[in-house]
């Protein structure tokens, strides 16, 4: 694919790798991402799939809240 930056439009290449089932879903487990720069290697350790969250999970940053409710 191609990211665009601030240098423009750059190469992204991604291999996914390391499948593996959980609760039934195939799932890859691993991601090496070649771009500019150092290669990154993304490794999943654990999936929880319908797992129970906080309800401020998804809470927005008070700062932010602030600008959100702010009249345009």
């Amino acid at each position: 694919m191609t990211s665009e930056s601030q240098m423009g439009a750059i190469p992204v290449e991604s291999f996914p790798s390391d499948y593996q089932r959980i609760d039934g879903i195939l799932l890859r487990r691993k991601n090496l991402i070649k771009s500019v720069g150092p290669e990154r290697v993304v490794t999943i350790e654990s999936v929880e799939h319908n797992a129970a969250l906080p309800a401020d999970r998804f809470a927005l940053p008070a700062e932010i809240e602030i600008l959100v409710n702010k009249s345009p």
